[in-house]
């Protein structure tokens, strides 16, 4: 599969451990690219790049590597963060 430069980029700032799931404005910060050039291949490449069920608790669209589908972690980490607001 031949990737852009950008779209590695996009691919590598999701590939982070430290994160489930990524805003647009989190992977363009950590990929050195802007928003627009983001949410262009976050929303063209469905094959390698898939939006949770689950918005952030801001509001904002969250991502994640199609390769991590697990529909109930979605649900979890929004569990997660009703019980942060909470406590």
């Amino acid at each position: 599969m031949d990737l852009s430069s950008d779209e590695k980029k996009v691919i590598a700032a999701l590939s982070n451990p430290e994160w489930d799931y990524r805003t647009i404005s989190g992977i363009a910060k950590e990929a050195a690219l802007d928003e627009a050039t983001v949410r262009r291949i976050v929303d063209s490449r469905k094959d390698l790049v898939r939006e949770s069920i689950v918005p952030s608790k801001t509001g904002d669209r969250l991502f994640t590597l199609t390769k991590n589908v697990n529909h109930l972690r979605d649900y979890w980490a929004a569990f997660r963060m009703i019980n942060d607001e909470k406590f």
